[in-house]
């Protein structure tokens, strides 16, 4: 897979070529949109990481022109970038700084699986909150919890429940936090959808019950040793 990076922060941009690479795929880098573009002229990416505010534009800008799976990282970006962001198939949204192994793991999923699944939005840790983009736009809402024990995992659930309206969003809901001992959860309750993407922080082995009572609920799922994302389609 070949992929492009786009920081204008040289010192980030070198440790995020360095970092991203060892996952054994092919690293371009460029610190503004020019840089970019002439490096798309000259071999288009399957892939794109990129800050959000750019020299010259937005990292938003190249994705929307380039179509490929993308990763957008920011030190002020507001909600309305974030689902401005997912319309357009955001695969994860940092705040930096970031990571490097939530990155890789975004990389991963774009690598495993390209447009496949649902995209989440992140929000704040432990909190929710109410994304609302531009006129005529849908109303996005967000939340958030990780847990560490089972009482940790059942004060998640008490936040999370208040975004899954629907009796199947729950038992989602529960099933993956039973599964999951120590984790993170990030919720999307969207008009049209309801999103989950669960991260173990210790990995986690999916029993074939928990599988089989997750699939009835959803629209569709993706499983994965560390975690998993679910999308549930209102009226299905």
């Amino acid at each position: 897979m070949h992929l492009l990076v786009v920081e204008d922060e040289d010192a980030i941009r070198h440790a995020l070529t360095r970092g991203l690479a060892t996952l054994g795929v092919t690293v371009s880098a460029a610190a503004s949109l020019g840089e970019a573009r002439e490096l798309v002229a000259a071999k288009r990416p399957d892939a794109l990481v990129s800050d959000l505010k750019l020299p010259d534009g937005t990292g938003l800008d190249l994705a929307r022109e380039l179509g490929v799976p993308f990763v957008l990282m920011t030190g002020y970006g507001t909600f309305d970038d974030a689902v401005a962001a997912l319309r357009l198939g955001c695969i994860d949204f940092f705040t930096k700084p970031v990571p490097m192994r939530d990155l890789r793991h975004a990389v991963d999923r774009i690598r495993g699986r390209l447009h496949a699944g649902p995209t989440v939005v992140e929000a704040p840790a432990e909190a929710v909150v109410v994304a609302s983009p531009g006129e005529g736009d849908a109303v996005v809402r967000l939340g958030a919890a990780g847990w560490t024990t089972p009482d940790d995992a059942r004060a998640a659930w008490s936040r999370l429940q208040t975004l899954a309206p629907a009796a199947s969003h729950r038992q989602v809901l529960a099933e993956c936090l039973q599964a999951v001992g120590s984790g993170r959860a990030v919720v999307n309750l969207r008009d049209d959808r309801w999103l989950l993407r669960m991260r173990s922080e210790c990995g986690v082995s999916w029993t074939d019950e928990v599988k089989r009572v997750v699939e009835d609920c959803a629209s569709s799922v993706h499983w994965s040793s560390d975690g998993c994302f679910v999308e549930c389609v209102h009226g299905d």
